[in-house]
């Protein structure tokens, strides 16, 4: 067995454009960014009363009024906080999605929401969980789906169509699973 040796230099490549090697540096931060230098959030919402822990997916509601968060970490099954839009500082959220008997929350990853209201989060340990709109506390699902072949394999992005139907990308495939409107096997 022959040790390693370096790649000849004639076969590396040079930068295509004096604009690629640019955009490189940028991104090594190498060249200032000076447009980006005074740019600050309007809003953060963080500190122990606001239930962040171990945040992943957030959505916003039709109206934009509310602000939907999956917290991986919540209460140690997970939880779903919601924030009024103008929410700033280390603020409690308006409801709060949390339990380990009703929620079937299990360690949640993403969020989406559909035209009425109904929340759809993608579970970590492959699954989806479908709450009514306006759900707090140990709430209950209104429709799940799971099971060994539901296609789900770390599900992390969810969205709803218009229509109902869902679709989730999975990081573990990688795939992208779709789902009929109204799919339903919790029962």
């Amino acid at each position: 067995m022959s040790p390693l040796r370096p790649i000849p230099r004639r076969t590396r490549r040079p930068a295509k454009s004096w604009l690629a090697l640019a955009f490189m540096l940028l991104g090594f931060g190498l060249l200032p960014m000076a447009w980006a230098a005074d740019l600050t959030p309007v809003r953060v919402i963080t500190g122990s009363n606001t239930f962040l822990a171990m945040s992943n997916g957030i959505a916003l509601d039709a109206s934009g009024s509310s602000i939907y968060v999956a917290n991986t970490w919540g209460n140690g099954t997970g939880s779903i906080t919601v924030y009024g839009a103008g929410a700033n500082g280390d603020i409690a959220p308006i409801r709060n999605i949390t339990g380990t008997t009703n929620t079937g929350l299990a360690f949640p990853t993403w969020i989406a929401l559909d035209a009425s209201g109904n929340i759809y989060v993608t579970n970590n340990s492959g699954s989806i969980v479908v709450y009514a709109a306006g759900a707090d506390g140990n709430a209950t699902p209104i429709r799940t789906i799971s099971g060994i072949n539901n296609g789900l394999d770390l599900p992390k992005g969810i969205a709803v169509s218009t229509s109902g139907e869902i679709y989730v990308v999975n990081s573990n495939g990688p795939t992208i699973t779709g789902y009929a409107a109204g799919l339903d096997n919790s029962a």
